[in-house]
This record gives C-alpha cells, structure tokens and sequence, in this order.
C-alpha cells in the first residue's frame, strides 16, 4: 500500500540568524513544499529518488539494510540520507525494509523555500519521529523550517536550548497588496551563512540587545494597526542591524538603494528571496524590479500562507 506524505515550505521574515540565539522570528509557511511517496519493492534494498519540480531525476541512492551506500549519483546527498536513516531508526519503529522512495519538490531547486527542512518533515511523518532531533542532529540552525512545514498560519517562532515555542499568530497586513517577493537568482547555502555569523557574533558587545530589539520588531510587525509606513521603518532597522552584526550590505542600501519602500533580505543574506513593502503604484514596483533585471512571483506569494 502506497503512503504519500507532504511538507510545507516557508520564508522567514524577521529575526535571521539571531533565532538561533533566541530572537523570535516571524515565519511564514508556503503551500508550495515537497511530497513523498513510499511503496513496497521486491528486493531487499531501500531505492530513494529525488524529483524536480520539471519531473527530473536528480538523485538516486540504493542502500542495503544496513543503509550502506551500494549506488549512488549523488554522494553528498546519499551521505546525509544514511545519516538521517541511522539517526531515525535508534528510535523508529517503522518498518522501511523493502522500501521505494520517491521526493518531488513543488517549488523551483533553487529558490531555498526549504528542500532540506521538507526533507527533514517528510522522513520525520514517515518513520514517526521528531523532526527536531533530526533537524537539530544532522543540519543544526534554529528550526523554524521545521515548524512552518506543518503550520497552518503565519507563526512566531523562538527556541532555547534546542526546545522550540511556536506561536500560531495572524500576519494580514492591509498593505498586503504592496508586498512583493523577489528571487535575487543566487541561492544561498544556510550552513555557510549560519558559520559566517557564529564567528561574527563573537565580534558583538551587545548581542543580547540586539536580541531583544529583532523580537520587539517581530511582535510589532504583526500588529493590527501596525501601518505600512512604520513596518518599512521596522524592517529598515531590522536590515541595519543585521548588516552591522553581519558586517555585510544589506539589499536595502545597494541594489535597492534609492527605492521607495523597503527591501527585506529573506534566509541567508546574499541571493534567496527579497520582501519589498513598496510606496509605489503597482505597476511602478513591477517596473522598477524589472528594470534589476528581476521578476516579482507571483506564485510564491499566493502559496504563502499569512
């Protein structure tokens, strides 16, 4: 019998990097995420494929019962689904012997809307165990991804010690319509932004205030009568702080230096998603952002679930 599961994906909107060190981030959830399909084979190997979201095969491991790597185009990839599987079965009680597994992205490979959380959601549900854990385990960071993949609202999400708080909450801005999110065309690797700032912060004096005022931001923001205006304040501070601490650009002051808004850097800074908060008309933003050589998508922000 076939069993299919689903993880959601997500954009952090605030509180980059400082979640790790117990910010509150604002998150949102995006429909568009990863499926999985498990069916019995007639061998005793466990067969993983990973499909595109063009139906491409991009990835495909053979393991034996022991999750020894007996073929693989992909050794990376195969390398951290062994990790995964050692991990998981310490503590699973699911029998995946004779096992066919297949993963389709719903989204573009590049576009970091969270390949490896979703991955992370999807053998958790399967092999029914924390997802935390694995996460925590295998790909460190805060875990918020893991959070949004099953959310079904925007949340605030902080953690401490390694213990996640998730807090269900209604991000519906009345400037929603001024929202634009933009694909910078370089996706960023997490793992090396998340080294980048555990050597930079030790450079900070005031880290646990900078800690403190990401939070206030984050509960600010989601206000009902927080206005356009003083969320692009906010988030023009929120870009200040973190590219002092970073001690990088922010978007805000070099691409979109000069817009009429604000633009927020969204996951590792350098290439992944942009949020603007536009003052322009519509048809203004759009032209500006092609004028970059960029398109807004449209189909990310109707996934997004505020």
């Amino acid at each position: 019998m076939e069993k299919k599961f689903h993880a959601q994906g997500k954009l952090l909107l605030t509180g980059e990097y400082l979640v790790m060190d117990g910010a509150e981030a604002l998150a949102l959830p995006s429909q568009l995420g990863q499926r999985m399909t498990v069916n019995k084979n007639e061998n005793s190997f466990l067969e993983w494929k990973s499909w595109t979201i063009d139906n491409f095969c991009w990835h495909e491991t053979i393991f034996d019962s022991n999750f020894k790597i007996l073929k693989t185009n992909n050794q990376p990839v195969a390398e951290t689904l062994q990790q995964l599987f050692v991990l998981a079965t310490k503590t699973s009680n699911v029998d995946i012997a004779y096992s066919s597994v297949d993963t389709y992205l719903e989204f573009d490979q590049e576009w970091g809307l969270g390949s490896s959380s979703t991955l992370i959601s999807l053998m958790a549900q399967w092999l029914e165990v924390s997802p935390y854990r694995l996460q925590f385990s295998v790909f460190g960071g805060s875990g918020y991804d893991i959070a949004c993949a099953d959310a079904k609202s925007s949340i605030l999400y902080q953690v401490n010690n390694k213990t996640p708080n998730v807090k269900a909450v209604n991000f519906s801005p009345t400037y929603i319509e001024d929202i634009y999110f933009v694909y910078l065309g370089n996706k960023q690797n997490s793992r090396t932004g998340i080294k980048n700032y555990t050597s930079q912060k030790k450079l900070a004096t005031n880290l646990p205030e900078l800690i403190k005022r990401i939070t206030e931001i984050s509960n600010k923001i989601i206000l009902q009568n927080c206005s356009k205006n003083q969320c692009i304040a906010l988030l023009t501070e929120h870009e200040q702080i973190i590219s002092s601490l970073m001690n990088m650009p922010s978007i805000n002051d070099t691409l979109f230096s000069g817009f009429d808004g604000v633009a927020k850097s969204l996951g590792a800074w350098g290439g992944d998603f942009v949020m603007l908060v536009s003052n322009l008309p519509q048809q203004k933003t759009l032209e500006y952002i092609e004028n970059l050589g960029l398109q807004a998508s449209s189909k990310v922000k109707s996934s997004l679930i505020f």
